[in-house]
């Protein structure tokens, strides 16, 4: 039923370009960043995953992109994931539920997890938190932000 819905809506709302704020602006600064960091952006939107993939590939990360959870629940075994970014609304569940999972996960548990939506108000933030979350980026996001919010919580999970 979910799913149906979500193609129902997506028939009727098609997507829209990006905004000039979600597009990448400075070079980045690889130096700080290890080799062979991987992070997972989940996202139903195809165009916020091509962004944050060149940018996150730019930035010399590994990305993994999933356009729902259950796919991203699929990409993550057996890779050592350092970071999930997840939409909250997806097709087939929450990035609420996704971080739950990776969270009772071992091999997960220590990855931090951002959550982004478009709704910012503060019920959202304290759920996206209470699940396990480290942060909450709204959407639309200044990518240079969401850059420094990726390297904090890289360096901070060590």
């Amino acid at each position: 039923m979910r799913r149906q819905a979500a193609l129902d809506y997506h028939s009727v709302n098609p997507p829209r370009p990006l905004p000039q704020r979600m597009r990448f602006q400075s070079q980045p600064n690889k130096s700080s960043m290890p080799d062979n960091t991987t992070i997972l952006v989940v996202d139903d939107e195809p165009a916020v995953l091509r962004v944050l993939r060149a940018v996150l590939e730019r930035d010399g990360y590994d990305v993994l992109t999933a356009c729902d959870v259950a796919t991203a629940k699929q990409a993550a075994p057996g890779r050592h994931i350092a970071l999930i970014l997840s939409d909250i609304d997806l097709p087939d569940g929450t990035g609420l539920e996704l971080c739950l999972w990776a969270k009772a996960r071992p091999e997960l548990a220590q990855a931090p997890v951002l959550l982004c939506s478009g709704r910012d108000d503060p019920e959202t933030r304290r759920l996206a938190l209470e699940a396990g979350a480290v942060d909450f980026v709204a959407k639309p996001f200044v990518v240079a932000e969401l850059r420094e919010r990726i390297r904090f919580h890289l360096r901070a999970a060590g």
